[in-house]
């Protein structure tokens, strides 16, 4: 038991440093469109472990020392590919339907805003169901929703401290 409250502090610890770093990207994201920051940085946390240097293809999530490298990686993907960048792991199909620069997926600040918009068209799309929201910003396939809201939800109370 000793060990388990150790390696939760431990966890929680680099959590709360990660979350720092882009702590006033998350706040300022949060307000411009209207969520929860720490909805947000749940959905970070979820989806990359609050790394801005991911990439995941084919749901295998991969990690790159700096974005010099993430670039060179992104290089190497199939152009009409399917894959997720960043932080907020924001999908590539959302970067071609906005003629975003893939680039701009590496840029923490940038990511963490794109994926509170896309977050926001969500809520706005439900009718302000935030839990339907969350699970359609991860996937629009109903298999993949219901193991992502549980993690998310997870993760939230986390941050609340529940």
């Amino acid at each position: 038991m000793h060990r388990i409250c150790i390696f939760i502090f431990f966890v929680s610890l680099f959590w709360s440093t990660q979350a720092k770093e882009w702590n006033a990207c998350y706040k300022s994201a949060a307000e411009l469109y209207d969520v929860d920051s720490r909805l947000l940085l749940s959905i970070a946390l979820v989806e990359s472990g609050d790394y801005p240097y991911t990439i995941n293809l084919g749901g295998r999530g991969y990690k790159y020392k700096d974005k010099k490298e993430a670039l060179e990686a992104l290089q190497t993907l199939d152009a009409e590919g399917s894959y997720d960048l960043g932080l907020m792991q924001v999908n590539s199909a959302w970067f071609r339907k906005h003629e975003v620069p893939f680039e701009l997926g590496f840029d923490p600040c940038f990511n963490i805003r794109f994926g509170a918009y896309i977050l926001a068209l969500e809520i706005y799309a439900t009718k302000g169901d935030i839990t339907e929201a969350v699970k359609r910003y991860h996937s629009p396939y109903k298999r993949w929703q219901s193991k992502y809201i549980d993690k998310i939800l997870r993760q939230y109370n986390i941050l609340l401290g529940n």
